[in-house]
């Protein structure tokens, strides 16, 4: 009997056991219904890049126990290469923290038992290039079974899992790659044919990178209930298997059924039909035009019939009117609240279109720039809400601009004036950071960021500050060819102009021996030396001056004779014209070949001596190179020495 007592009690316990195990594998797998995942590079010197793992968790199904394995159990990802799905690496995610999910109606929340909260765990991790290396590129999962029971659009959902799944690029190839990270949502419902939109947008790491948004069939995943939470497999993972009527394209029925737009990550559907739905959202990576990584969110959102009653409409008010806009100085705060808050209603603040966490009642203190609505719903009912008007919150602006033109030429003064729109405003401004001056007004010169500050803190209690971007207005970029050029007294030359655009138009000043002041290309015939001004105009540009210098040399004028013998008439060999070359080299020889003259510019011309002694009588010969225009070409000929 004693025998039979203990075996008793021991197959009790042993059902109790099993009994326990059995419930905490179903319940520990059901509570998570969606997720992603994300790679950042952290060091690409050091090869160290953080993986992180969110997972959405229903509330309602977690155990305390679950909840707490959850907090301190590591998770578990493996890499695998896209080329032969081997397993690289494996990486162990610790516990981050746990965020929950703010729903815009609180009541219905409440009565249709959502509670959402994402579990973040992260490690930084060594994923070096020459591991990580083909140009085929690799993945990172995370698996676990199984779906909640309640999914309607997919079968068998309670034996389904689900993978979370990263591809990303060669870290050979891409040392500095980060794949784009999905934004914890709002969370929230959607009411039977009623239009819905939900912001599913990712945050860029690499900003030279384009995404396109898709919705996709969800990854099941190979674990099952007897190894729920077994390491992941190898690729490839298995899709779920659409319920009847349900696919890819139509994985929440409606007209339309849910769709995402590819460029903003914006989530639609106007549903025709209530139930737990769950649905993939693919976000993939390209980088001049190729696609180098993608990453996917599972998500699931209940369909609910919300059709009993509409509460009236909350307005925004500030200081107790109806407004679009209101101004807010830096480091201060302002009170919206809103009409009609009484009676049972909920309200939950959102700011561009993100519920903020703990704002829920009809008043809220903003401290940030943005954009504001309000919703509001019954306390007690779970009916349509209604969403305010939405106000934007800007930097409390103290002067406008006058109108001006925000370009002009260079070489021109334009002003830039503001008027105060309060009394008793100390204005002073900045260009480019560097304080300037004080006042309404400043005349600039030179492009740059102008920026008016204007101090109210004596009256409004605060400071504001705007500022306008001053650039130079284009010019065509003309060529002149030559820009200096030297003829012969009666001599003509062809002046050639390009411009970089087509409707360029010329004038040529001043209006003197040239064939025509409107050509591109004129012929010039200067009889004196001349500075010609080429002015070139292209509509919607500012004008563009270039000068040509033209010099007119006369021809030299060479004595055959002179009188050296102090009378003061022809004493000295002077040579008409050699004024026009400064590096003219005259030289003159004896009747031997002997030099005994010898200058450059000429500056002082020969007196008929040769080391301070006169020189008798006789034919002399000269050479003389002009050392500019015809530089090449020599002067020689004879000068006659008379005493």
């Amino acid at each position: 009997m004693k025998f039979f007592r203990h075996t008793l009690t021991y197959f009790r316990v042993c059902l109790l056991i099993i009994t326990i195990c059995s419930c905490s594998r179903n319940l520990r797998a059901s509570h998570i219904f969606g997720g992603n995942m994300s790679i950042e590079v952290i060091d690409k010197l050091q090869s160290q890049y953080k993986i992180t793992l969110n997972i959405y968790v229903d509330m309602y199904t977690l155990l305390p126990v679950e909840l707490d394995n959850m907090q301190n159990l590591a998770q578990q990802v493996r890499f695998f290469s896209k080329k032969d799905n081997k397993r690289v690496q494996d990486a162990y995610l610790s516990f981050e923290k746990m965020t929950d999910l703010v729903y815009d109606n609180y009541s219905c929340a409440q009565l249709r038992r959502l509670a959402t909260r994402e579990f973040t765990y992260s490690k930084i991790v060594v994923l070096t290039s020459n591991q990580f290396s083909d140009t085929q590129g690799y993945y990172l999962s995370w698996a676990r079974c199984c779906r909640n029971a309640d999914i309607d659009n997919i079968k068998n959902a309670n034996n389904t899992g689900l993978t979370m799944y990263v591809e990303f690029p060669s870290l050979k190839d891409y040392p500095d790659y980060s794949s784009p990270k999905f934004k914890i949502p709002n969370g929230d419902y959607i009411c039977i044919l009623k239009p819905f939109k939900l912001q599913m947008a990712v945050e860029k790491k690499m900003q030279d990178t384009e995404i396109r948004y898709s919705i996709v069939t969800p990854y099941g995943s190979h674990n099952d209930l007897l190894n729920y939470d077994n390491p992941p497999k190898p690729g490839p993972y298995p899709s779920v298997l659409w319920g009847e009527g349900f696919s890819e394209s139509n994985s929440i029925k409606g007209s339309p059924a849910l769709s995402v737009h590819p460029q903003t990550g914006v989530l639609s559907v106007k549903a025709n039909q209530t139930g737990l739905f769950t649905f993939t959202i693919q976000c993939e990576q390209f980088k001049s035009g190729k696609l180098i990584g993608l990453v996917r969110q599972d998500f699931q959102l209940p369909v609910v019939d919300c059709r009993v009653n509409t509460p009236p409409e909350g307005k925004i008010l500030y200081k107790g009117q109806v407004t679009d806009e209101v101004g807010l100085c830096p480091n201060e705060s302002i009170l919206l609240t809103v009409s009609d808050a009484g009676g049972s209603y909920n309200f939950q603040w959102q700011k561009n279109g993100e519920n903020l966490l703990g704002e829920n009642t009809p008043r809220i203190n903003v401290k940030d720039f943005g954009d504001y609505t309000v919703i509001k719903s019954y306390q007690a009912l779970c009916a349509n809400d209604t969403i305010s008007q939405i106000v934007k919150v800007k930097p409390l602006i103290l002067t406008e601009f006058l109108p001006l033109p925000k370009e002009f030429c260079k070489g021109e003064t334009t002003t830039i004036e503001v008027i105060p729109l309060r009394t008793n405003v100390d204005l002073s401004w900045s260009k480019n950071g560097k304080y300037i001056t004080n006042g309404t007004r400043i005349r600039i010169t030179e492009p740059g960021i102008y920026k008016i500050y204007a101090d109210a803190t004596k009256i409004e209690g605060c400071y504001s500050e705007d500022s306008i971007e001053i650039s130079l207005k284009k010019e065509p970029i003309i060529k002149v060819n030559p820009t200096r050029a030297s003829i012969y007294k009666g001599q003509s030359i062809l002046i050639s102009v390009e411009s970089s655009e087509s409707n360029t138009l010329f004038s040529w000043s001043p209006n003197k021996w040239i064939s025509n002041i409107n050509s591109q290309n004129p012929e010039f015939t200067p009889q004196q030396s001349t500075t010609y001004t080429c002015v070139a105009e292209t509509e919607g540009m500012c004008p563009v001056k270039s000068e040509i210098d033209i010099s007119v040399i006369q021809s030299l004028l060479i004595p055959s004779a002179f009188t050296p013998n102090q009378d003061g008439h022809n004493d000295i060999w002077y040579i008409v014209g050699t004024e026009q070359f400064e590096e003219i080299e005259v030289s003159i020889f004896n009747r031997w070949g002997n030099l005994i003259f010898y200058s450059r510019g000429y500056k002082d011309p020969w007196d008929g001596k040769f080391n301070g002694e006169d020189l008798p009588s006789d034919t002399y010969t000269y050479q003389i190179k002009k050392g500019s225009l015809d530089e090449n070409y020599v002067y020689s000929g004879t000068v006659n020495l008379f005493r």
